[in-house]
């Protein structure tokens, strides 16, 4: 996962990692491990990010896979 484009999409957004956090129905903490490479992400957070950050499916390739 490339945790800095996915910050970077954030930021753009003028969003930070606990409003995405809160939007996909997970704790700051719960975030941060997935963001960090502790947890994987799930398929269905990963599909409510793409919501949250109006995300294309090929900027969705270069940050999850």
């Amino acid at each position: 996962m490339e945790k800095n484009l996915l910050k970077a999409r954030i930021a753009e957004k003028g969003k930070t990692c606990e409003n995405i956090a809160e939007e996909i129905g997970l704790t700051k903490s719960a975030f941060s491990k997935r963001i960090n490479g502790k947890v994987p992400f799930t398929i269905r957070e990963v599909a409510l990010i793409k919501t949250a950050l109006s995300l294309n499916e090929t900027e969705i390739c270069k940050i999850f896979l």
